[in-house]
């Protein structure tokens, strides 16, 4: 019996064993430290000895010239975390394009690795020790070329409506992200603060998008859920997904590309449990969609909307098709919050509220000398455009109806008294 015991014992030992044996043990993250003039050793194993930016005559490549370019080619087998400890600069020098008023600083590709850009490492805001900041100036882009993460990182923009563009990739914008103007007099203006597209600016695209914004992230310009880029000849087919946790946007946030020349072929997702809004929120861009049976789902958690100036499904003005069906779900908010977000909705097909609010009751202005208030002649947020598309639709077949039982009963009381009148 002690036999049989012992054995049964050291049988379960080499069992455990062999599954520790092939259980893969995780190599450590590689880190490289990174500052355009390096320092020491230059091999990037630390802030003393940060890989600096290698400048060579690279033809029309000139995007190799970047500093984020060569970090993120050394990293492009095995992903890993670029720290940011020194100032970083992309300008007309080392991004790729032949127009002259903009031009795309490309990362590597990475793969199937994600790639982590930060500022702080070990215990170290380089932020604060060594001016560690991405500047990048009015001609340039950022687009990346694989899965990134940025934490804890500042831009400085230089020039107007500058975009890091995820690439299609999954991007997530995280704690500590922030960007401002290089001029404090443009502080406040979305165009001068860093905007962030899912997608491309110019490239073909077939697959979803998806973009996060974490709590605790700073101040951007616009956010758009798929391409940026004007060109005719690049749509977007796929899902864009966007998630909001936190942040300050100066520019609008768009669930699909931002230009009426880009549409997207596909359907949009959006939550916004967090953040400061002092745009407009839109589920699709003025490109529309392709296709017909587009679908838009919003739903709002929490957030300051206090300046936010409308949330709707579409741009106004907006080419190609509508959703099919647009929904607005803000049954999660609190009572307080849904009396703020309420009146800047204008238009989805569905708005799930929570059954404890009532919508307020929006007074009409009374019409003096003759002439209509103004949101008697435009639609606005606040007047029948907050009502669901169906229920206009009700409204307008009632009214219909009421004309036509009218008109009828009419008919019918002419043709009895045609009957009644004597013979002359």
């Amino acid at each position: 019996m002690k036999k049989t015991t012992l054995f049964a014992l050291l049988l379960t030992v080499l069992i455990a064993a062999s599954f520790a044996a092939a259980i893969p043990i995780s190599a450590a993250e590689t880190v490289v430290f990174v500052s355009d003039e390096g320092a020491g050793k230059r091999d990037g194993s630390s802030a003393e000895n940060a890989m600096g930016v290698v400048i060579a005559d690279r033809g029309s490549d000139n995007h190799k010239n970047s500093l984020l370019y060569q970090v993120t080619d050394l990293l492009r087998k095995t992903g890993g975390r670029v720290v940011v400890c020194g100032p970083v600069r992309i300008d007309v020098h080392c991004a790729k394009g032949s127009s002259s008023h903009t031009k795309d600083c490309f990362l590597a590709s990475n793969g199937d690795y994600r790639i982590t850009f930060t500022s702080v490492y070990g215990g170290v805001d380089y932020r604060k020790t060594n001016n560690a900041a991405i500047t990048v100036d009015g001609i340039a882009h950022i687009v990346a070329k694989g899965e990134t993460t940025w934490e804890n990182i500042t831009f400085i923009m230089e020039g107007e409506n500058r975009y890091l563009c995820g690439g299609y990739e999954r991007t997530i914008i995280g704690s500590g992200v922030t960007s401002r103007p290089a001029d404090p007099e443009n502080e406040g203006d979305a165009a001068y603060y860093l905007s962030v597209a899912a997608g491309n600016r110019y490239k073909t695209a077939e697959r979803n998008s998806e973009l996060i914004f974490r709590k605790g992230a700073g101040e951007f310009g616009t956010v758009s859920g798929a391409n940026v880029g004007i060109g005719i000849n690049y749509p977007h087919v796929g899902n864009t997904l966007l998630t909001i946790e936190g942040g300050t946007f100066y520019g609008d946030v768009i669930g699909t590309s931002a230009e009426r020349n880009t549409p997207t072929t596909g359907s949009t997702t959006i939550t916004i449990s967090g953040g400061r809004f002092l745009g407009g929120i839109y589920g699709c861009g003025n490109g529309g969609y392709r296709n017909t049976n587009a679908t838009v789902n919003m739903t709002i958690l929490d957030g300051d909307f206090t300046d936010c100036i409308e949330i709707t499904e579409i741009y106004d003005g907006y080419e190609n098709h509508l959703p099919s069906r647009s929904t607005l779900n803000i049954t999660r908010c609190k009572i307080d919050l849904c009396e703020i977000i309420y009146p800047k909705i204008l238009e989805f097909t569905e708005i799930k509220m929570p059954l404890a609010f009532v919508p307020p009751v929006i007074e009409e202005e009374p019409i003096e000398d003759g002439i209509l208030p103004d949101e008697m002649q435009i639609p606005s947020a606040s007047t029948e455009m907050a009502k669901p598309r169906d229920e206009q639709l009700l409204l307008m077949m009632g009214v219909l109806s009421f004309f036509v039982v009218v008109s009828l009963v009419m008919i019918g009381v002419g043709v009895v008294q045609k009957i009644r009148m004597p013979k002359a």
